[in-house]
């Protein structure tokens, strides 16, 4: 597989971040939500964006649903395939 140039990587990001804002929005939800890291692993065809809330205390589930609504509509509006949204594990 053709490695992704850094100018895709970087307009999928910006894609992701204005599909949770609107995700967010959507939901009523008092936190937003922002792409904070992506791992690739070498040879693999995906991508693992990292996703952080702005506030803390906020629980994984109180957003799994956003993510999986933006990981669909990433597959079927902007045809992006092979994209995984992570959530953040609290440190």
């Amino acid at each position: 597989m053709a490695e992704m140039s850094q100018e895709r990587i970087q307009t999928i990001t910006q894609r992701i971040n204005d599909l949770l804002l609107d995700e967010c929005r959507a939901e009523g939800v008092a936190f937003t939500l922002c792409v904070v890291d992506l791992s690739q692993e070498t040879g693999s065809e995906w991508m693992y964006f990292v996703v952080k809330p702005d506030k803390e205390k906020v629980r994984i589930y109180d957003y799994a649903d956003v993510l999986a609504r933006v990981e669909i509509r990433l597959r079927r509006d902007e045809h992006v395939e092979h994209v995984l949204l992570v959530p953040s594990m609290a440190a």
